[in-house]
């Protein structure tokens, strides 16, 4: 991966083509590595499943990662190879937090964040009255007087 990302950065504006080609060729090493590593795990969970009872919830997590692996693989191939452009509702931000979103904040500085949204309701002294964790939703800035 570090291959291909360091093929993408390289500025000779003349060589373009040739450095798109080296950038693919570098992404489909990484995709051809990631798939030979799942079928590794696939081979090594099948035999653990014959040999011995492997714990339900521990097969059940290991799974999840491999769906994981599988829809980066299936983006990079789409994006990159193919020359697709992903769907924002299709992009995943963490593998760990999945619910994390991309937050826009429109302001100099850091124009971007990734997090959850939070609506917060205070008083006048800033004690918190309410909260709402807003998955999903539309940011909706109200402004009293």
């Amino acid at each position: 991966m570090r291959s291909a990302q360091n093929k993408k950065r390289s500025v000779a504006k003349a060589r373009q083509d040739k450095i798109d080609a080296q950038v693919t060729q570098a992404h489909q090493a990484y995709i051809d590595q990631a798939r030979s590593h799942l079928d590794k795990i696939q081979t090594t969970l099948t035999k653990l499943a014959a040999i011995a009872s492997t714990e339900l919830l521990q097969r059940i997590e290991i799974e999840g990662y491999i769906k994981h692996a599988e829809r980066q693989i299936d983006q990079i191939e789409r994006r990159v190879i193919k020359g697709e452009v992903i769907p924002h509702e299709e992009k995943v931000f963490s593998l760990f937090e999945p619910h994390t979103e991309w937050i826009s904040k429109g302001k100099a500085g850091v124009p971007v964040e990734l997090g959850v949204k939070v609506c917060i309701l205070e008083d006048q002294h800033q004690f918190i009255l309410h909260h709402h964790v807003m998955e999903n939703k539309p940011m909706i800035r109200l402004q009293y007087p």
